[in-house]
């Protein structure tokens, strides 16, 4: 299951990737690691226009813009605004002005998350009004670029978005990354540890197989887990479950079908451990995020 999933993120965002970079981007649009930056200035253009249709059409997207600086009234300086565009009813998104927008597909950040080991990563949390100084401080890099993309140097614009995906993944995502090597799992192992997790996730497991996974001995592994991971192997599991029931909440299969395909031992259970995480039960959070017209079947 694990070697599945891992494919199946890759080669969607290749098909993304195949569609749109041989199609020519709008003016003044700048795009790498399969974002599409634009410097949104004070007056409404045709940039912005083509923002507003993208999020009142859904494209399955996140919209993410960060003010670059204020002016009267509108909001300080690093002001940042998350919005996803593929919810069950899109409208209009509020832009920032003088702000560097970014729009970025959902499997962009699924493919990241996935080439840096960490399968638990199911969405960033959008966000209104707070202040994000390191986006800002990225974006601040970006900006000669995102004024002239045609003289851009494009070795530094994927460097500064290979930063925002983490930043994103690991501030609005949940996912966390390790500040220092020391006393973590190397990289591989990491791979090999979230790869048996997710194919384990419906069988049962012991520490000691998981840690053979890594050639490590049980007591050091679930140290060097937790420094890698910032959770034990069981929290990352039940986080890893409960994004995964997420994400299958917003189609049509049943609740019961999804406790299972999530490694629940049957739909109360489910249930039991989904209001426990977030505090709603599994169908409120399908009618608040999908919308009345999929209700749960029973």
């Amino acid at each position: 299951m694990a070697t599945d999933e891992f494919k199946l993120n890759g080669m969607v965002m290749d098909a993304w990737h195949n569609v749109n970079t041989h199609k020519p981007l709008p003016a003044g649009v700048l795009q790498s690691n399969g974002i599409l930056m634009s410097h949104m200035s004070g007056e409404e253009t045709s940039t912005w226009q083509r923002v507003k249709t993208r999020a009142r059409e859904g494209s399955l997207a996140y919209g993410v813009s960060v003010r670059l600086c204020a002016s009267g009234n509108v909001g300080p300086t690093g002001k940042i605004r998350i919005d996803d565009w593929s919810g069950a009813t899109p409208g209009a998104t509020s832009l920032i002005p003088n702000s560097a927008h970014f729009e970025i597909p959902h499997n962009a950040l699924f493919d990241f998350a996935h080439g840096k080991a960490r399968p638990d990563y199911h969405g960033l949390a959008c966000a209104r009004d707070g202040v994000d100084l390191v986006l800002l401080g990225l974006s601040q890099a970006l900006l000669p670029s995102l004024r002239h993309p045609e003289t851009a140097d494009r070795t530094f614009v994927a460097n500064i978005c290979q930063a925002i995906l983490t930043h994103l993944v690991e501030k609005y995502g949940g996912i966390y990354f390790a500040s220092k090597s020391k006393g973590c799992l190397a990289p591989w192992q990491e791979r090999k540890a979230a790869e048996f997790l997710v194919a384990h996730l419906e069988e049962p497991f012991s520490l000691v197989e998981l840690a053979n996974v890594c050639e490590l001995s049980r007591s050091y592994f679930i140290k060097a887990f937790k420094e890698s991971f910032g959770k034990t192997p069981h929290r990352w599991l039940m986080d890893y479950r409960i994004g995964r029931s997420k994400r299958m909440l917003q189609n049509e299969a049943s609740l019961a079908e999804i406790a299972l395909a999530c490694g629940f031992s049957d739909q109360s259970h489910m249930t039991r451990v989904f209001v426990e995480y977030t505090g709603i039960s599994p169908g409120r959070y399908r009618r608040l995020h999908v919308g009345d017209q999929r209700m749960e079947r029973a």
